[in-house]
């Protein structure tokens, strides 16, 4: 007998948000547990939390705090990171910049790209931004940066 009626046993619905939906969880976390074994999540108020420690190309490794917010389904994610945060490609709470809203599908992250197309996104921001600390290049693309205001969960 399947939960959930004739959604399927992984389709229930939970009075939460999609954190709560095994089958969506578990699309977006797809590969997680191979690639970042180490990393956790957790449940807050207003969305799913993880937090993951990454290498970091030549430098220390980081240490990732992303917020994942959404109903249904997850619609935004705000990646922060330890230590330095001397970078014009940060938001001005400190989330990480990695793309700019009219940047091409394939420069930006969408949330049907899953958690560690995410992390690997903010793990190759974060070799960038400790580059341009010590060489004043930002190794990559890069948009023209006017004062950013952090993206807001809707």
């Amino acid at each position: 007998m399947s939960v959930g009626g004739s959604r399927g046993r992984f389709q229930q619905r939970s009075a939460g948000a999609w954190w709560g939906v095994q089958r969506t969880k578990l699309q977006f976390e797809r590969g997680l547990d191979s690639q970042y074994p180490r990393a956790r999540g957790t449940t807050r108020r207003a969305f799913y939390e993880y937090q993951v420690t990454v290498p970091v190309a030549c430098y220390d490794p980081r240490r990732l705090r992303i917020e994942v917010y959404g109903r249904d389904e997850p619609t935004l994610a705000r990646v922060f990171a330890d230590g330095p945060v001397e970078s014009k490609h940060r938001f001005s709470g400190g989330s990480l910049c990695m793309w700019e809203p009219e940047d091409g599908e394939e420069s930006r992250w969408q949330p049907r790209d899953g958690l560690v197309r995410l992390i690997d996104m903010a793990i190759l921001h974060l070799f960038r931004e400790a580059w341009w600390r010590e060489t004043g290049c930002w190794p990559g693309p890069e948009a023209p940066h006017r004062e950013k205001k952090e993206a807001r969960p809707t």
